[in-house]
């Protein structure tokens, strides 16, 4: 069950179904708390729960998740399925609501492998908003890249739950998948990256 201590909840579309139904359930408590059983009803939590889904898997219809998250997290291959040329392009996609409305204050990351990522905070007023693009770090040679994607999306999250600002952990998101992807496995990731 959903716990008041709980400050994120990270959602990947692997059946899209349940996953929806699940980030429905924890908005619901976010806004109304939730009825356990007949005798037991838990409070609306103290601070919001924030929500984050990856975009991934080509082939899902995940545009559904969307709607639901707080931080919305997108893949090259995703992007390319659906036509995007560029992580910048992506990010476009989402702001005219291509990939399904936005909630309010969303954060956008698209990454796109060796290019980088682009990042948009939708929290401006006047749908003014600034695309960054944040460039990847240079890798002399691609050792092992299973894992960049899941590295660079809890990068960000913990940076998040930090309160660094969603620049900063963009930033340092590309920097530690960089490095990830130059060696084989995860151990030692974070020695010697500085915010």
């Amino acid at each position: 069950y959903i716990n008041d201590g709980w400050n994120w909840i990270h959602f990947e579309g692997r059946n899209v179904e349940i996953t929806k139904q699940c980030m429905e359930l924890v908005t619901n408590y976010n806004k109304y708390g939730i009825k356990i059983s007949n005798t037991l009803t838990l409070s609306p939590p103290s601070s919001e729960i924030k929500i984050s889904v990856e975009l991934e898997k080509p082939n899902r219809p995940l545009e559904c998740l969307v709607p639901f998250a707080d931080l919305v997290l997108v893949s090259k291959e995703f992007s390319s399925q659906r036509q995007c040329n560029s992580a910048k392009e992506t990010i476009e996609a989402l702001l005219a609501g291509k990939f399904g409305t936005l909630k309010e204050n969303t954060k956008l990351s698209c990454t796109w492998g060796e290019k980088g990522a682009a990042i948009c905070n939708t929290s401006k007023k006047n749908n003014d908003y600034d695309i960054l693009e944040i460039p990847s770090i240079h890798v002399e040679h691609v050792v092992d890249s299973v894992g960049a994607g899941d590295t660079y999306n809890g990068a960000i999250i913990s940076m998040l739950l930090k309160s660094y600002s969603f620049e900063e952990s963009c930033k340092f998101a590309c920097r530690i998948a960089g490095k990830k992807v130059g060696q084989i496995g995860f151990k030692s990731l974070n020695n010697d990256l500085v915010v």
